[in-house]
């Protein structure tokens, strides 16, 4: 038979594995469980907003969301907690931001343990090759006007030299230049930076789900063992 003694050790395990197994399935903080962007994505052009999906429901008053760029200059105009799903947290950022690399804030704050969590997600936006090209024309050429004697006889500016005869053998040349300006072209290139940023801390739920219930049959076992022992011996 278990004496009283025996009783009492083993209720003392039966509450400390029962402890443990509440407190591993009520301490879950929210965290990121996937983003629009994705953590760490190259894309082509800057999205309006941002979207992250946490693995418990957030807070709506007292959480907080943000982006910045490389130079840790606040991007975005502001943030919600979509209040018919509470695990969806929408930064809004504002409008034709350039290429480069971009840090997502967010923390959030679950109501039920009064838990709060914090991390930062990154993307990268590709910069676009900008060129602008200036056509320049060449004026139009002027007429001028070559007199001999009583008689004007109009040329036309050229490259080559234009005689204009008459009844007297005497020749008239009148040779200018055609000018054109240069065409002027800039190319703008602005460099692609490599995502960065701070990897995103991984969600402790999963372990408390293994390991605790796994502890408290293993106090459960060991207390029960104990007992035969001693009732062997009386």
């Amino acid at each position: 038979m278990i004496g009283t003694q025996q009783r009492r050790m083993l209720l003392i395990i039966a509450t400390l594995a029962l402890t443990l197994v509440a407190t591993g399935g009520v301490s879950a903080h929210a965290r990121p469980k996937s983003s629009d962007p994705a953590d760490k994505a190259t894309i082509p052009s800057a999205p309006a907003q941002v979207t992250i999906i946490f693995t418990e429901e957030t807070s709506p008053t007292k959480s907080d969301g943000s982006v910045s760029d490389a130079n840790t200059t606040v991007v975005s105009t502001g943030f919600k907690v979509d209040l018919n799903d509470r695990t969806k947290m929408t930064i809004t950022l504002k409008s034709n931001l350039p290429g480069g690399n971009y840090f997502v804030h967010w923390k959030t704050f679950t109501d039920e343990d009064s838990g709060t969590a914090e991390g930062v997600l990154s993307f990268t936006v590709q910069a676009v090759a900008q060129a602008a090209t200036v056509s320049a024309t060449a004026p139009a050429a002027t007429p001028v006007v070559a007199t001999t004697g009583t008689t004007s006889v109009p040329t036309t500016a050229a490259a080559t030299s234009t005689t204009a005869p008459t009844a007297t053998p005497v020749s008239a040349t009148a040779t200018r230049p055609a000018t054109a300006q240069p065409a002027a072209t800039g190319t703008t290139t602005a460099a692609t930076l490599p995502a960065t940023g701070r990897s995103t801390p991984p969600s402790d739920t999963q372990w408390r789900y293994l390991v605790v219930p796994l502890a408290g049959s293993v106090l459960l076992l060991a207390g029960l063992a104990l007992l035969r022992r001693k009732s062997r011996r009386t």
